[in-house]
């Protein structure tokens, strides 16, 4: 319970007075964004306290959908799973474009990289994955550490990224994915047919290789060959190559559109950069680089594969890191979730168990975001996930929600 004189979140104080146990959810990605759906009635009637942190600026979206939403097939209204309005409304305290810093385990507080303490009852980590940048020359020199990809570099996991493939495809640019899974493929496809030229770069025999044998990957690459889309097989990556500049050009915004993610000339971010356009703005587009712009990618046989824009789909990894430095043991096994010490902090698997959901579905990290706040099991639809959320939870989606499922994501939750 909350004790006297234990500090809250400003602004957006959540609902609940003192005797009120404080949930804390670190994180605020699709799966978090169920648990907040699912716990609002309780909020609603003081029986909990209920504060979610999450370190991008926007609220919670379909992460699956980022690759449609840069093709301009959706728009961010479409993906968004919950109303920041609304939840604040309902008592739900907010933190958007927040990190957390570290947790005090022994007082129960963790410390938001806005200065904020929050005291906790429960804590959930429900932090997610991080992409993989591999390990090439010109690119990462630490694959474990989290790295700032260069100018023309994307992993297509955020609304940033979505900006960027869209500019890429509105101009009929190159477009290099490296990586053959079912996300990189699928993000190839879209932008292939919305007017990209694209490439698919991957290290193994055929695409989809942990999931297909070596006919049906034929077939396969057989089928995007026949979509206008190169496939470079068994082709191993080496290098990254940058030049000083980049694409120039404007671009007429549609309202629900994405302000492309660019720097101007002076090196002055374009104001807007990744939100929605009102209706007749326009993009300035990327003047000359002030970093070097990506340009090719080199393979190990001495080739390279020229772009404009190189997007990584290489997989994820979750993100431990915040639970580790809390002092909580890492899991024995990756497809097990991670232990939860005293006081109760709780980490919310994401990861294939052994007999069940496959990978990139959500239905692990829902129902274990659920133990982890004391509620009880979700109301889940037949089949257990669904290919996505349409709409918002906050509003009519939110029964869309619970009829699908727990939207599928790739990686579950994101801080």
């Amino acid at each position: 319970m909350t004790p006297p004189g234990a500090p809250l979140p400003t602004p957006g104080t959540p609902r609940g007075g003192m005797g009120t146990p404080h949930i804390v959810v670190v994180g605020y990605g699709p799966v978090a964004s169920r648990l907040v759906d699912e716990l609002l009635p309780a909020v609603l009637s003081g029986a909990v306290a209920l504060t979610v942190v999450g370190d991008e600026p926007n609220p919670a979206y379909n992460r699956v959908l980022v690759a449609d939403l840069g093709v301009g097939r959706t728009t961010v209204d479409d993906i968004t799973l919950a109303d920041p309005a609304e939840l604040e409304s309902a008592g739900v305290g907010l933190h958007l474009g927040t990190c957390v810093r570290r947790v005090d385990r022994a007082r129960r507080l963790v410390h938001l990289s806005d200065g904020t303490p929050v005291y906790y009852d429960r804590l959930v980590f429900a932090t997610g994955a991080r992409p993989v940048v591999p390990n090439l020359r010109g690119l990462n020199p630490d694959p474990k550490l989290p790295v700032r990809l260069p100018e023309g570099v994307i992993t297509l996991r955020d609304l940033k990224d979505a900006a960027a493939l869209h500019r890429a495809v509105l101009d009929g640019r190159r477009v290099v994915i490296l990586g053959g899974g079912i996300l990189g493929l699928e993000a190839a496809l879209a932008a292939a047919d919305e007017g990209a030229r694209v490439t698919v770069v991957h290290h193994g025999p055929h695409t989809l290789g942990r999931s297909i044998d070596a006919d049906a990957g034929k077939v396969v690459a057989a089928a995007l060959r026949a979509r206008g889309i190169k496939v470079a097989a068994d082709a191993r990556s080496t290098a990254v190559h940058f030049d000083g500049t980049a694409p120039l050009g404007e671009v007429a915004l549609a309202a629900g559109d994405i302000v492309p993610a660019v720097a101007a000339a002076n090196g002055v971010a374009v104001p807007g950069a990744g939100n929605v356009a009102p209706p007749g703005d326009v993009a300035p587009a990327v003047a000359a680089a002030t970093e070097p712009w990506f340009s090719a990618l080199e393979l190990d046989d001495g080739g390279t594969v020229s772009g404009d824009l190189l997007v990584l789909s290489c997989g994820v990894r979750p993100r431990t890191e915040l639970a580790a430095g809390s002092g909580l043991p890492r899991p024995r096994h990756p497809r097990g979730p991670l232990a939860a010490g005293t006081p109760r902090p709780q980490c919310v698997r994401h990861r294939r168990l052994r007999g069940g959901p496959l990978p990139g579905q959500c239905l692990p990290g829902v129902q274990g975001q659920r133990r982890a706040a004391g509620a009880d099991r979700p109301r889940l639809a037949p089949g257990g996930v669904a290919r996505s959320i349409p709409g918002r939870a906050g509003k009519s989606g939110a029964a869309a929600a619970r009829r699908a499922g727990a939207g599928h994501t790739p990686e579950g939750a994101r801080h």
